[in-house]
């Protein structure tokens, strides 16, 4: 008879992982389906106008950064607990995933406040110089799109690391080599 009891803290380590997986799914598919549309809107634009729809717009990409930022975090110490609690090392994958959303991350976020939002202002700033304003009409579509690329990139490999954690069929815990014998080798 097979037990299916399971320790209370391999179990919440489970609900951990999935929740965050969850968290993660949920709230980046929120954002890049909802939120970020809704700011391009014409009511939006018209209630706020174009520069200003844009900006609150843009804010919101950065709260959007600390959302993955602390889901990474989670991840990888829920990741780390795994293998130091459960003996389970970090598969190939799954470090490789982490890392490449915490590249992407952290590239999305770098092109957002070095890049774009700087260039958002200059291009709606009736202070800003000629020069500036058209180096800043200049780059900016070439800024936005490399930007939206990044987050769409972001967004993919966070679907497929969620569906990797809520579809994991974890083996037997604590398996090795020297616990299942062969008659064969019972024999003296």
């Amino acid at each position: 008879m097979v037990s299916s009891y399971r320790p209370p803290v391999i179990t919440f380590l489970r609900f951990v992982g999935v929740m965050n997986a969850a968290v993660w799914l949920g709230g980046s598919a929120f954002h890049l389906l909802a939120v970020a549309p809704f700011f391009a809107t014409p009511a939006v634009r018209w209630v706020l106008g174009d520069v200003h729809a844009t900006g609150a717009g843009l804010m919101l990409w950065q709260r959007f950064y600390v959302l993955q930022y602390t889901c990474l975090t989670v991840s990888f110490l829920h990741h780390i607990a795994e293998w130091v609690y459960i003996g389970r090392p970090i598969s190939r994958a799954t470090g490789w995933m982490l890392g490449t959303l915490l590249v992407l991350a952290l590239l999305g976020n770098l092109e957002l406040d070095r890049a774009v939002v700087p260039a958002h202002w200059a291009r709606g700033n009736p202070r800003a110089t000629p020069e500036d304003r058209a180096r800043a009409e200049r780059g900016y579509p070439l800024w936005s799109t490399l930007w939206l690329s990044t987050n769409g990139a972001l967004g993919l490999v966070v679907l497929v690391f969620s569906w990797r954690v809520l579809t994991a069929s974890h083996g037997p815990r604590f398996v090795t080599q020297t616990k299942f014998r062969t008659p064969d080798s019972l024999d003296p």
